[in-house]
């Protein structure tokens, strides 16, 4: 099983992502080549046959003293490969960066991919994936990213994947 930590956003950030998809939908894109997510995330990284448990623990002594972070979207950015991903590009503020850099510390005898770790990762909310839906998912929201919008990093959840199912959420601290 994958299991993916995390970062939720606030509920105006989330529902504005939210318009978004469903924007993408009205557009004619199939929901299938979507997240299965149910909300928008941020993901910090994903373990590949590791437990839910064994992430957990390394977690629990991080997210004890972590505040809520203010969160800035940016624009649109697409990762390309074999399966491409269209995002929400994140702006990487320090606060974002310290707290991904601790969770793999908390993390380190784990091994995850390359892309997930610290000086690899790029944050963004993923809106599309799949090469048949990067194009169209860039036509339909270009228009709709004239102008940044800001949140809040509320919560950290450990997600299986690739169900979207929430397996552990914790709060930060307000």
């Amino acid at each position: 099983m994958t299991i993916a930590i995390t970062l939720r956003l606030d509920d105006t950030a989330g529902a504005r992502v939210t318009r978004l998809w469903e924007r993408l939908y009205v557009d004619g894109l199939d929901p299938a080549l979507l997240l299965p997510d149910t909300e928008p995330r941020i993901v910090l990284a994903e373990y590949a046959d590791v437990g839910a448990d064994a992430v957990a623990v390394g977690i629990d002594n991080l997210i004890a003293s972590c505040p809520a972070m203010p969160v800035k979207v940016t624009g649109l950015t697409i990762v390309g490969g074999p399966s491409p991903v269209v995002s929400l590009a994140v702006a990487p503020t320090p606060a974002l960066l310290t707290l991904h850099g601790r969770l793999h510390t908390a993390l380190s005898d784990i091994s995850s991919d390359v892309r997930w770790r610290p000086g690899y990762w790029t944050p963004g909310i993923v809106v599309s994936e799949w090469a048949v839906s990067v194009a169209h998912a860039v036509r339909c929201l270009l228009p709709t990213m004239a102008e940044p919008f800001g949140g809040l990093l509320v919560g950290l959840d450990l997600i299986r994947r690739p169900s979207g199912s929430v397996v552990t959420t914790w709060d930060l601290l307000d």
